[in-house]
This record gives structure tokens, sequence and C-alpha cells, in this order.
């Protein structure tokens, strides 16, 4: 993010912006571990072919319903994240995926971020599996200072997902063997005129909801290597400054960053 006059303003688009299959272009890019308090991280787009440990037998499934209000309470937006937990079979260790889902009457859903919790003394490789359908995906992953925290950060200039569509699944995989349905997650997230990129944003807000969450006691498992894999085409830089609207919420964001624990 750049800062704009003492505001955080949307930086341009790096990876996973669009959602064109045809798009896709051959590229280095693999899952990443992301360590507490650390760099940002970029290049985590990958596909279930190349990381097969990413994958695995389904130990759970929800479909988690979310509802966005706006300053005077008044739900303007409900949507859904699929959510599940993935077991590998040959490490048993658990991936947790996220996937918003908007219904086919809703509104143009966009994603500001999603805040994963509960994930402290675990190690953290994010994923994108760009061998699922989706209209958007988090373009930028980071771990708060405690580690609790992985933060999913999306485009709020290009994230859209159109009625009856979804985003692209993304994923947390640890060194967890078991798991719970007591963790938590944010959701800022707002509603667009249209699809274009750039589109204007007519209301937004946040929620919070329950998840599952890995417990026990961690394994070491190895570091998994590099892969080729393949990436869309970056859409063009958003050069226009968004509405006052999009700026507040970057605040937000910005400011629930350094509060979260």
């Amino acid at each position: 993010m750049n800062r704009i006059n003492g505001v955080f303003m949307p930086k341009a688009s790096s990876i996973l912006s669009i959602a064109v299959p045809s798009l896709f272009l051959g590229g280095f890019v693999s899952a990443e571990i992301v360590q507490p308090g650390g760099m940002t991280t970029t290049d985590f787009a990958t596909t279930l072919a190349n990381r097969p440990d990413l994958g695995g037998s389904l130990e759970a499934m929800q479909d988690i319903p979310f509802s966005l209000t706006d300053d005077q309470g008044k739900v303007f937006y409900i949507g859904q994240i699929q959510h599940e937990v993935m077991r590998d079979p040959d490490t048993n260790t658990l991936s947790f995926y996220y996937k918003f889902i908007n219904a086919p009457s809703s509104s143009v859903l966009g994603v500001e971020d999603l805040v994963a919790g509960s994930f402290k003394d675990y190690s953290t490789d994010v994923a994108i599996l760009t061998d699922t359908a989706g209209d958007t995906a988090p373009t930028d992953v980071l771990r708060n200072t405690t580690g609790s925290n992985v933060i999913f950060e999306f485009d709020a200039a290009s994230s859209r997902i159109a009625p009856g569509n979804s985003s692209f699944t993304f994923l947390v995989k640890t060194n967890a063997t078991q798991f719970d349905n007591k963790g938590t997650a944010s959701i800022t997230a707002f509603i667009a005129d249209s699809t274009d990129e750039g589109s204007q944003l007519l209301a937004g807000g946040e929620a919070t909801i329950n998840t599952f969450r890995p417990t026990g006691t961690p394994i070491p498992i190895a570091s998994p290597p590099a892969v080729a894999v393949s990436a869309p085409l970056p859409p063009a830089a958003w050069s226009a400054l968004p509405t006052m609207f999009a700026s507040a919420m970057y605040v937000r964001r910005w400011r629930k960053r350094q509060g979260h624990g």
C-alpha cells in the first residue's frame, strides 16, 4: 500500500486479480511459508497437481454465512465462506481452506481482506489453488507479530465476485494434526455497482465468523520445494484514486492489522 496524506491507499495489482483461465501463464511461483511479523508474501499461487500435500482427505466442511451492515446497523449483504479442513495422508497434517461464495441473487461482492485467526505456535504455509474456479483471490499475505493471525489481503480496486460465482480457494497448511471448531476469522468486504475493475463501491462493512482452528502439539515437517506452476497475467495498474469510502476501508484494515493479536 502507498501512503498519501496520511491515508493508506491501494497499490496496483500483482497476481491473481483476474480469473480468466485462458490468461494463465507459466511461471515459478508456489505456496510459501509466512513467519510471524515477517515480510508480506506475494508468490503463493500453485495447484494440487504440483502440491498434492495441500490436499488429501476431507476432514470437515461447513458453509459459513456472514453479513455486512452499514453505519446504521442495516444489513446490506449476506454471503458465505466455504470452509474445509483437509488432511495430508503422508504427514497427517491439516490444511484450512477458505472460499468466498456469492449467491446468484446477490450484489457484486468485493473483498478487502480475510484475517484467519488461531494459528499461533503453528507453521503456516499459504497458497492459492489456481486449479479451482474463481473470480478473484488474495494478492498478499502476512502474519501478525504474535503469529496468531494470517492476513489474506485482496486488491480492493480489482477484487470483484459476480453473483453466482466465487473466489479461488485459498488456504493455510499447518503442522497441526488436530483441530476443533472454536476458531475465528474476520472479513472486510463491500458491494460494487459492477464487476469492472475500479467500479464504484456502494457500501462496505466487516464481519466475524466462527471457523475451524488447529489444536494440539505441532509436529516438525520439512519445507516443500518451489515448483513451476501457472499464474495469471496481472491487470493494468489502477491509476485513479479510489473513492473516499475505499480510503476509509484501508485505514480500518491498517488499524486492524496493528491491533490484532
